[in-house]
C-alpha cells in the first residue's frame, strides 16, 4: 500500500533521520514514537518532501508525489499563526481546494464543510476567528479540514499536545472511524501510556528505525530501552 524507502534528512549537516524504511500494507493507525530529538516530526516532513531529504515514498506502487490529493498533513499547532484573520469554516474549506476544478465555486461545496464541523462537534464555531479557539478546539478544526479533503493518507504531528480530554477522545474516535473507511493514519506521539489504546502499529525511532510492527511486538521493554534508555515511566510504572 505505502512504502517508505531509506528516508534520510539532516539539519546543519547533522543527521536527524537515517535510512528509515518500512511498509504499511493495510488501513491502520500508526504511532510514530521516540524520545525528544529522535526525528519523529522530521521523518514526517522528510517523507512528504516538506524539507530537503533523500529516499522515496511509494503509494500503490507509484511515487507519492503523483498522489498528492490522497495526502492530508496536519502540522504541530505551535507552527501555526493563530492571529491570521481566518474563520473556522474558512480553515476547513481549505481542504476542498485540491478537489476543485477551475470553474467550480467553493460555495457549492459548503455542505461538506458543515458536515465536517458537525463530525468534530464544532458546528457552532463556524464563524469564529481561529484565535478565539482553545487548543483542543483548533485541533478538531484541523481534523475537520482533513475530513473534507477525503485523503487516503493522513499525517498528524503531535495532535494531542496541549488539548483537553474531550477533544482528544473526539479525535481518536474519528480516527478509528476513518481507519474503518480505509484510511491509513500516521501520528507523531509522545505519551507512552496511551499507545496500546490508540495504535495498531508502531514506528519506534531514534534517528534510525529501532522497530516497526504491531503494538504487541514493538511496544516491549527491549525495544523501548533501546530507544529511551534503561529507565522510563509507562502509565506511572518504572520500566
Amino acid at each position: 500500500m505505502i512504502r517508505f524507502e531509506n528516508i534520510t534528512a539532516a539539519y546543519n549537516q547533522q543527521i536527524a533521520v537515517n535510512q528509515v524504511s518500512f511498509s504499511v500494507n493495510k488501513p491502520t493507525i500508526v504511532g510514530i514514537l521516540g524520545p525528544n530529538g529522535a526525528g519523529k516530526s522530521t521523518f514526517l516532513k522528510a517523507a512528504l518532501k516538506l524539507i530537503p531529504a533523500s529516499g522515496n515514498v511509494l503509494y500503490q506502487g507509484e511515487p507519492l508525489a503523483k498522489n498528492q490529493k490522497e495526502v492530508a498533513y496536519v502540522e504541530q499547532k505551535s507552527a501555526i499563526d493563530y492571529t491570521f484573520p481566518i474563520t473556522v469554516s474558512e480553515v476547513v474549506a481549505l481542504g476542498l481546494y485540491p478537489h476543485l476544478k477551475p470553474w467550480q465555486r467553493m460555495k457549492n461545496h459548503l455542505e461538506k464543510v458543515n458536515a465536517a464541523l458537525k463530525a468534530v462537534d464544532m458546528q457552532d464555531f463556524s464563524n469564529r476567528q481561529i484565535g478565539e479557539l482553545s487548543g483542543g478546539q483548533f485541533q478538531r478544526v484541523l481534523l475537520a479540514r482533513t475530513l473534507v479533503q477525503d485523503a487516503k493518507l493522513i499525517f498528524l504531528d503531535e495532535p494531542f499536545v496541549g488539548i483537553d480530554t474531550t477533544s482528544e477522545q473526539i479525535i481518536m474516535e474519528l480516527l478509528r472511524n476513518l481507519k474503518q473507511k480505509g484510511k491509513t493514519i500516521f501520528i507523531v506521539h509522545h505519551d507512552l501510556s496511551k499507545v496500546s489504546d490508540y495504535f495498531d502499529e508502531i514506528l519506534l525511532l531514534k534517528q534510525k528505525k529501532i522497530a516497526y510492527g504491531p503494538v504487541k511486538e514493538v511496544f516491549t521493554s527491549q525495544y523501548l530501552k533501546e530507544a529511551y534508555g534503561d529507565y522510563l515511566f509507562i502509565g506511572g510504572d518504572l520500566t
